[in-house]
């Protein structure tokens, strides 16, 4: 699928002028149910309690506030390189002295020499940008653990909807599967401590589907190979070789 930075920047400033937000924070059934289940996902994956944490694409900040009232995050740094985006996060910041917004992309985000976070979560953006493999890669200087919850690049399902879905191409999504994001920790010096695959509902299907997929999303979620090709989203943990004792 074709990428264009601008393009895609482009594209969600104009879903916040358009519906006061992303579209799927916005108050749909299905989306509202896919995302707490994402959320639910991260928050098993490790233990953000008393933690300093990167909120890597943080988007429109709909779901950073949750890593400091559910996960008890003990302080946020959250970037994004859309200004529109960051200027919603900031008027809905609730929990004011414990987040703070700047703009920047993985490409030009930097810490002080001496500064490093405890955890950076990549929720959902690693599959928006054009270099993932250097995002994961950089990440690793910014703190000893990371978090990544990506589609599920196995879904056939998925892999057809980001051929015809209009929003899918609009927004440039191009979904990897775990084997691809394994090999680019490797090589970037990282081994992966955690690994699940959770959720069935997609964001934007229909109520009654939304509410039979949740119903059966705990039995898909424990079944191997079912799973693989059929849950929504891959939830992964890694850390630096160098610090896995840590």
């Amino acid at each position: 699928m074709s990428y264009s930075k601008q393009q895609n920047i482009h594209q969600f400033g104009e879903d916040i002028e358009k519906f006061g937000g992303y579209v799927y924070t916005r108050d749909i059934y299905s989306s509202k149910i896919a995302h707490e289940r994402n959320t639910e996902a991260i928050l098993e994956s490790v233990d953000f309690e008393g933690k300093r944490v990167i909120d890597a694409g943080c988007g429109d900040g709909t779901y950073t506030q949750m890593l400091i009232t559910r996960g008890k995050a003990k302080q946020v740094l959250a970037f994004d390189p859309c200004e529109k985006a960051l200027e919603f996060a900031k008027i809905n910041n609730n929990i004011q002295n414990n987040i703070n917004y700047i703009n920047a992309d993985t490409d030009n985000f930097v810490l002080d020499s001496e500064e490093k976070y405890d955890i950076t979560l990549f929720r959902g953006m690693l599959h928006h940008i054009q270099y993932p493999n250097q995002a994961i890669e950089k990440a690793l200087e910014w703190s000893d653990m990371v978090v990544i919850l990506e589609p599920n690049g196995y879904s056939p399902i998925l892999k057809i909807i980001e051929q015809f879905s209009k929003y899918h191409k609009e927004h440039g999504e191009c979904s990897y599967g775990f084997v691809k994001l394994n090999k680019w920790i490797n090589e970037a010096g990282g081994k992966v401590i955690y690994h699940k695959r959770a959720g069935l509902v997609p964001c934007f299907c229909p109520d009654w589907a939304a509410k039979s997929l949740k119903f059966i999303e705990p039995l898909f979620e424990k079944t191997p190979v079912i799973n693989a090709l059929f849950c929504a989203v891959d939830i992964i943990v890694y850390k630096s070789v160098k610090n896995l004792s840590k």
